[in-house]
């Protein structure tokens, strides 16, 4: 048995060879919108396109699975704000963050919450990718970022219009 490698993302370039090589010949850039360049997600979205569905389709089935393990992340809100105590006020801290600034530090995701139990909940998130050799953390996949952006807008309008 070999050693274990984790595959990066790929370029637009090889990303748009993968999704042509799958049958998906229009719309590469408005699919790579949605998916990033992660096999998962492009492959999947490949396969729906490939059985008839539209690009629409595509976004919101990817969003459901986002919305599905939100759903199953114990003790965060699936919404925010955070309601549900310490974790769930640094998760939507930590989401917050990184939608206003596109990353947050790793230095501000482990001040955000300081005890070890929350902190290595958050850690194990499958929401986060943490980058340790630049010190940040960004979404785990552009559809997780597509979804939290939204999420936080559907927030933020509310709030404005509470403060209006």
């Amino acid at each position: 048995m070999g050693g274990i490698i984790e595959i990066g993302d790929l370029s637009v370039e090889q990303a748009t060879q993968y999704l042509i090589c799958r049958g998906v010949n229009e719309n590469i850039p408005s699919v790579l919108n949605i998916t990033g360049t992660r096999f998962t997600q492009m492959g999947a979205t490949a396969t729906q396109l490939g059985a008839g569905a539209s690009l629409e389709d595509c976004r919101a089935s990817l969003s459901r699975r986002v919305s599905l393990e939100l759903w199953g992340l114990r003790g965060v809100s699936p919404a925010p704000p955070g309601t549900r105590g310490t974790l769930d006020e640094a998760f939507w801290t930590i989401v917050d963050g990184i939608v206003q600034h596109g990353a947050v530090t790793k230095t501000f995701f482990d001040d955000t919450a300081p005890e070890k139990d929350d902190n290595d909940i958050l850690y194990s998130f499958n929401i986060f990718l943490i980058d340790h050799f630049n010190e940040q953390v960004t979404f785990r996949t552009r559809a997780v970022e597509l979804y939290m952006r939204a999420t936080m807008g559907v927030f933020q309008q509310q709030r404005n219009a509470m403060t209006d």
